[in-house]
């Protein structure tokens, strides 16, 4: 059984090489721009002082080019149905948009 990680070098990344995808079309590993969340934790309130949620990361951000992101993926381990992953890509892309 494929973990997350072997899911996305063995199956994920070949589909996108083979669909026409280059390095600088694709962001991988949770990050939007290298090194920045793709967006900022929540932020709620204990009392008088707030806090801020884990930020919200994708696996993979396509971009047409570097102005334009258009799909993101969401790897999951082959345990997982593809239901979680789209729950958690609209999750982080709903608030975004």
């Amino acid at each position: 059984m494929l973990n997350e990680a072997d899911t996305r070098a063995k199956l994920i990344d070949p589909k996108l090489r083979i669909a026409g995808w280059g390095d600088s079309q694709i962001e991988r590993e949770h990050y939007f721009l290298r090194g920045r969340a793709f967006t900022a934790g929540r932020i709620y309130l204990v009392g008088e002082e707030s806090r801020r949620r884990e930020p919200r990361r994708v696996d993979y951000l396509l971009r047409l080019h570097n102005a334009l992101a258009i799909a993101v993926l969401e790897a999951k381990d082959e345990s997982h149905t593809s239901s979680p992953g789209l729950i958690q890509s609209l999750v982080i892309i709903i608030p975004v948009v």
